[in-house]
């Protein structure tokens, strides 16, 4: 019997897979969601356990990949929430990691993985997570990393209040819940970061590249976006108050339920912007007719 839900079986004339799913992959054993392995439709782990193929299985039933299982967990935790921990100074793991990446065909993992290596052979600026705290932990105030390399780190939760980030490249990052409280990040690269539910108060993100970013939740009261990259960029929930979004591109934006109560839009691109449900009140630069936000 199929069942639906949180269990999340899928039964096809051969087989069918339990709400635990326990591999074997190259002698190391995970265990995992059909959920989690489904996660990309695209990818070939979503492609075997789709209920079509007949899989190998072990002597203790568990279903057996011959892969190297010591990059495995990477791709797992990938899956599961999106984001990509891994210590990026050291090259042997990385081109391992692609290796099978490339293998399971998840490519945006593999998009990823392919930007840390170039930036790990050509970029001296590169610091690691451990060198970040270094300088977390230091007497200097505000904490220096202006113009640094710090793509595809995991830095969430750390208190980067006042930091000076100035043109650094944060991109692929993971700043969830980090207090950047007053920071400088004028001219940085966040393309594609996780920036849910961080504090951006009074901020400054001038000419800042935030394409693609995950804002969702973050409060951004006060802070400085003009001119900044944010075409496609969530910012559903977002607390914008006050948020200087002067010649900002808002392409495609989606700002469901935000609070841009006093925001500048003077000269922002708002072509495809989602504001439904958005306090839109004591807005500068567009005009709401109908219900329809039109540039002033």
């Amino acid at each position: 019997m199929e069942v639906e839900g949180d269990a999340r079986t899928r039964k096809s004339d051969s087989t069918v897979f339990p709400a635990v799913i326990r591999l074997n992959v190259g002698g190391t054993r995970f265990a995992t969601s059909l959920r989690t392995l489904s996660a990309d439709p695209t990818s070939m782990l979503a492609a075997m356990f789709s209920g079509r193929h007949t899989l190998s299985r072990d002597e203790d039933g568990c279903f057996f990949i011959d892969r190297d299982g010591t990059y495995f967990s990477y791709i797992l935790n990938y899956l599961r929430d999106g984001d990509l921990t891994i210590p990026t100074d050291d090259s042997h793991l990385l081109d391992s990691l692609h290796r099978e990446v490339s293998f399971y065909q998840i490519a945006a993992l593999e998009a990823k993985i392919e930007h840390l290596r170039e930036h790990s052979q050509h970029n001296s600026l590169r610091i690691s997570y451990k060198e970040v705290l270094t300088h977390l932990n230091s007497a200097s105030k505000p904490v220096q990393l202006a113009h640094l390399d710090l793509s595809c780190l995991d830095l969430s939760t750390l208190n980067l209040a006042g930091a000076n980030l100035q043109g650094s490249n944060l991109s692929h990052c993971n700043l969830s819940l980090c207090n950047l409280q007053g920071a400088n990040l004028s001219h940085a690269d966040l393309s594609n970061a996780n920036l849910q539910n961080a504090d951006l108060r009074d901020a400054d993100l001038n000419s800042a590249s935030l394409k693609m970013a995950r804002l969702t939740g973050a409060v951004l009261k006060k802070a400085v976006l003009r001119n900044s990259e944010m075409e496609s960029a969530k910012l559903s929930g977002a607390d914008l108050r006050q948020a200087d979004l002067q010649s900002a591109n808002l392409k495609n934006a989606c700002f469901l339920v935000a609070n841009l109560d006093g925001a500048n839009m003077l000269s922002a691109s708002l072509e495809g912007a989602n504001l439904d449900r958005a306090n839109v009140n004591n807005i500068k630069g567009i005009t709401l007719v109908s219900s329809r936000l039109l540039e002033g």
